[in-house]
């Protein structure tokens, strides 16, 4: 047999490799010094059977691999579908990076876009922002180029969870989240609000985001500087989750104004979208 390609995966202490011999597809997985293959209910695929982790080539009638574009695909894949963990996605259009996928909340296959547990500083430059920062397993902001690739391949919803300093839990959803591209500041499009904690952000709806050292809010002043955050910030804000950690100070923390107030910050919260279901 010809070896086409070999290519290795490490995922959350799983070694995969993917190999491609003589046209067909095979998933070889190491764990815990035992060699196993994969095998699910295969897709008929002309002379081929393609399992969860492949897709059916239908003109060439072969299976590929699936590379995962979001925690949805992560999920349906089978990836430890059930666990919150960090993997490796690769939207349309874009190179890969990681990702942190919840996997509980109402089912999973959330891409979780930003995430404040604990102390940290998100008073960020325009390029920081741009590209992300932080630690996939406690604070971080994925980045405006992630979220706009991400969020232009399909359909998205957005999911905010949020938590106060006396343990309060509400959340905030939208049916429709977008992110724009450079050329529009990454402009916010949400819409469709359901949720416990009041719509705070659709307030913010077509605004392009904002930060210290470029300031595209509709005011004379830098709201950025003024609420020591980043945002889509219009004039000023009904949000500031990427506030300054712990401050009370009017409008400064992590404020959703509707279970917060301005003079109130929050103790975490996360923002996480998936696919919407058809």
């Amino acid at each position: 047999m010809k070896l086409v390609f070999a290519t290795v995966v490490y995922v959350s202490g799983v070694f995969a490799t993917v190999v491609y011999v003589s046209g067909v597809f095979a998933t070889v997985v190491y764990v815990s010094g035992v060699f196993a293959t994969v095998v699910y209910d295969p897709v008929e695929c002309g002379t081929q059977s393609c399992t969860p982790g492949y897709v059916c080539n239908i003109q060439e009638k072969k299976c590929e691999v699936k590379e995962p574009k979001d925690c949805d695909d992560i999920k349906e894949i089978g990836q430890n579908e059930t666990k919150t963990d960090v993997f490796r996605i690769r939207p349309d259009g874009t190179s890969s990076f990681f990702v942190r996928c919840d996997m509980e909340i109402l089912g999973g296959g959330w891409t979780v876009i930003q995430r404040r547990v604990s102390g940290s500083d998100f008073f960020k430059d325009w390029k920081t922002y741009q590209e992300g920062f932080g630690n996939l397993d406690t604070n971080f902001w994925l980045g405006l180029e992630q979220i706009h690739y991400l969020s232009r391949q399909d359909r998205y919803e957005l999911r905010v969870d949020m938590t106060d300093y006396e343990g309060t839990t509400k959340y905030a959803s939208y049916n429709v989240f977008e992110l724009g591209d450079l050329s529009s500041g990454y402009e916010l499009t949400v819409d469709g609000y359901s949720g416990t904690a009041g719509d705070n952000l659709s307030s913010h709806n077509g605004q392009p985001f904002s930060t210290y050292d470029n300031d595209n809010d509709n005011t004379d002043n830098n709201c950025a500087v003024l609420y020591v955050g980043a945002w889509w910030y219009k004039t000023c804000h009904q949000s500031n989750l990427n506030g300054d950690y712990g401050n009370d100070d009017f409008g400064k923390g992590l404020n959703w104004l509707n279970f917060t107030t301005y003079y109130k910050s929050l103790i975490s919260s996360e923002m996480k979208i998936r696919k919407v279901s058809t």
